[in-house]
C-alpha cells in the first residue's frame, strides 16, 4: 500500500512539473473568483440586544414578573429590544462624519465595562478578513458588493445585536510566502507527565536526532553544497512524509503555516537563497535550505488550484478511458 501510494504521489506530482501555470492564467483564475482571494477591512460596533425566551410554566405555577406569558408576548418583547438597539444603532449611525468620528463615537457609546476595551482605536478594527466566506455573513456580503467605497456606512443584525458598520478598504492581499528544502530527524520532547525513565529515554532520542542531523549536515558540506546535492540527502534521510518524495521541497508557504521556530527562521528578513541551518522544533531537528522568497500566497494558492483542476480532469478523462477493476 505504501508502495501504490508514493508511485501515485510520484505520478502527480510528475504531471503538475510538467505544467507551464504562466502569469496571465493566474490573473484570470483571479479575475474569475476574486471573492476566494480579496480581503477587507472595516470598523464596527454593536449594540446588542436580549432574545427573550418563553418557557410554559409547570402545571399550578405562575408566570413570574418580567417574563413573558406567552410565546407571542416573548417574541414581541424580543422585537421591543431590537428596536431599541437599532434605534441607538441609527444614532450613531447620523453621527458618523469620518472614521475618526466613528473611533470617537465607540468610546462615546460604549459601556462602562467596556469603556476600557474602547480606549484602544483598534477595539472596532478588523482587518485582513477574507471574503471566501461572503456567502455565510451578512457583513461581509455588505463589504463585497461592487460598488463598496471607502467611508460607506450601514446597519446589519447580527441576530445578537444591530451592528454598525464603517467601510475602510477591499484589496488584494500581497502575503509572501517562501520556498524551502528540509531534512527531518524526528524526536519529540518528553510530556509533562513523562516519567524519570521516560524523560531520559525522550532525550536519548532528541540527542540522537541532534547528532544525526549534523552529521546529514557535515556530509552535504562535503559535497557540492548545492541545492541538488541537498535533495539528494532529503531523499535518502529525511522523515517528514509530506516532502521526501519531492527532496524535502515545501513550497510558497506562508507565515504562520509553520511551527513557530522553523517560520522563525525561514521569514527571517536577513534569509537569501542558498542559506542553511539546523532548527529544533516540536517535531524534532530539521536541516533547512532556503531556496528563495516565493510568490504571492493568492498566487501560490490560484497556481495549486489550477494545477488540481487540471489534473483531475485529466485523470477523470484517463479513468474514462481505462477503466480500473479492484479484485
Amino acid at each position: 500500500a505504501a508502495k501504490v501510494a508514493a508511485t501515485a504521489r510520484n505520478y502527480y506530482n510528475d504531471y503538475i512539473a510538467g505544467l507551464n501555470i504562466g502569469d496571465s492564467e493566474i490573473a484570470d483564475y483571479y479575475e474569475n473568483d476574486k471573492l476566494a482571494f480579496d480581503a477587507v477591512d472595516y470598523r464596527s460596533f454593536t449594540f446588542p440586544y436580549e432574545t427573550v425566551k418563553y418557557t410554559e410554566p409547570a402545571e399550578g405555577e405562575e408566570v413570574k414578573d418580567g417574563e413573558p406569558a406567552s410565546q407571542e408576548e416573548a417574541d414581541r418583547m424580543t422585537q421591543d429590544n431590537i428596536d431599541a438597539a437599532q434605534a441607538k444603532a441609527d444614532e450613531f449611525l447620523s453621527k458618523i462624519t469620518d472614521e475618526q468620528s466613528f473611533i470617537a463615537l465607540a468610546r462615546e457609546y460604549a459601556s462602562a465595562e467596556d469603556a476600557e476595551k474602547y480606549a484602544d482605536d483598534d477595539a472596532t478594527l478588523t482587518s485582513g478578513t477574507s471574503l471566501s466566506t461572503a456567502s455565510n455573513s451578512k457583513i461581509l456580503t455588505w463589504c463585497a458588493e461592487d460598488d463598496r467605497a471607502e467611508g460607506d456606512t450601514t446597519t446589519s443584525d447580527s441576530g445578537s445585536g444591530i451592528v454598525v458598520l464603517y467601510f475602510l478598504n477591499r484589496y488584494l492581499p500581497e502575503e509572501q510566502t517562501v520556498t524551502v528544502r528540509h531534512i527531518l530527524i524526528r524526536a519529540a520532547e518528553p510530556s509533562d507527565t513523562a516519567t524519570d525513565e521516560e524523560k531520559t529515554a525522550a532525550q536519548e532520542k532528541l540527542d540522537a536526532a541532534k547528532s544525526q542531523i549534523e552529521e546529514i549536515y557535515a556530509q552535504w558540506k562535503d559535497g557540492d553544497m548545492n541545492e541538488d546535492s541537498f535533495a539528494e540527502l532529503a531523499y535518502e534521510y529525511s522523515q517528514d512524509s509530506g516532502s521526501v518524495a519531492n527532496g524535502g521541497l515545501i513550497e510558497n508557504f506562508s507565515e504562520g503555516d509553520m511551527v513557530a521556530e522553523f517560520d522563525e527562521w525561514a521569514f527571517d528578513p536577513s534569509r537569501r537563497a542558498g542559506d542553511t541551518g539546523i532548527v529544533k522544533t516540536t517535531y524534532g531537528y530539521h536541516l533547512i535550505y532556503f531556496v528563495e522568497n516565493g510568490a504571492y500566497k493568492w498566487q501560490a494558492t490560484a497556481k495549486s488550484d489550477i494545477e488540481n483542476d487540471k489534473f483531475d480532469t485529466y485523470y477523470s478523462e484517463l479513468s474514462a478511458k481505462y477503466p480500473t477493476k479492484t479484485h
